[in-house]
């Protein structure tokens, strides 16, 4: 008779919160594509669902300690950043918050930390099917940064006109970039490298700990990637915004099917 082992909580319930996130994606997908209003609850149920994910996934696949360092480096970078962007203008433009993702911690909902190391950790998940186990030298520290806050903003280039036109947020002064203004996304991409520079640094610091995509557990936050992604250029599609999901498309495209095709090289 085969030994049937027990999966470790944390893991077990990753796996609970991945399925209960792709079921809410498929959800807001089915209300886009009928013209049904999603409730907003869906969509704040839906974020909390991938940062639950993403923080017990990260616990299984990179230890309890290393998900704390993300989490807090993710977490403080990108609240500070967002308070000093919404009071100056200086980091991503001049934009206010209104009151729709709930509440707030000062000025930024409190939503907005959880969805950046959400997307960040399925960001760096990516990163490391593109670039595999990478030496820790400088130019490699650099570098998975770099290709991390890549990875990170193409969300972003779907995701912020949307919400935009959603009321989520107003920038006060329009951009070239269908209202926003392109100084928003060398924000992020300063919000993301910063983040991902820490963490590596931090990492490099620590025993290797090998991501072996060869388990479908390990490749679950790539594909909370792809459903964010697919959600994003649905919905910019569904309410006529057809330019940013096809930039969406192709650029989220890019990274992902540059991490399927080199594990699939691999296999």
């Amino acid at each position: 008779m085969t030994e049937v082992v027990a999966q470790p909580w944390n893991k077990r319930l990753a796996i609970v919160l991945f399925a209960l996130y792709a079921a809410s994606v498929v959800y807001i997908v089915f209300c886009v594509l009928a013209g049904i209003a999603t409730p907003h609850w869906v969509l704040t149920s839906t974020t909390l669902l991938f940062f639950g994910f993403a923080v017990t996934h990260a616990a299984e696949q990179l230890g309890a300690r290393s998900m704390l360092v993300f989490l807090g480096v993710s977490f403080f970078v990108s609240f500070g950043f967002e308070t000093v962007g919404v009071l100056t203008g200086v980091i991503y433009g001049p934009y206010y918050y209104t009151d729709k993702l709930g509440p707030k911690l000062g000025v930024v909902p409190f939503l907005i930390p959880l969805a950046w190391f959400m997307m960040m950790y399925a960001s760096y998940a990516i990163v490391r099917a593109i670039c595999g186990e990478t030496r820790k030298t400088l130019f490699w520290t650099l570098w998975f940064a770099l290709l991390g806050a890549m990875t990170m903003t193409a969300w972003d280039l779907g995701m912020d006109p949307q919400m935009v036109r959603q009321g989520h947020w107003v920038w006060t002064a329009g951009g070239a970039y269908f209202g926003i203004p392109v100084h928003n996304f060398l924000g992020w991409l300063l919000t993301t490298f910063v983040v991902f520079l820490l963490y590596r640094w931090y990492e490099n610091t620590q025993a290797p700990r090998g991501w072996q995509f060869d388990e479908p557990f390990a490749l679950l936050p790539i594909a909370a990637y792809a459903a964010q992604g697919l959600a994003t250029i649905v919905t910019d599609a569904a309410i006529g915004m057809r330019a940013p999901a096809l930039i969406a498309f192709f650029a989220m495209g890019a990274f992902l099917l540059s991490a399927v095709s080199r594990l699939a090289s691999k296999s």
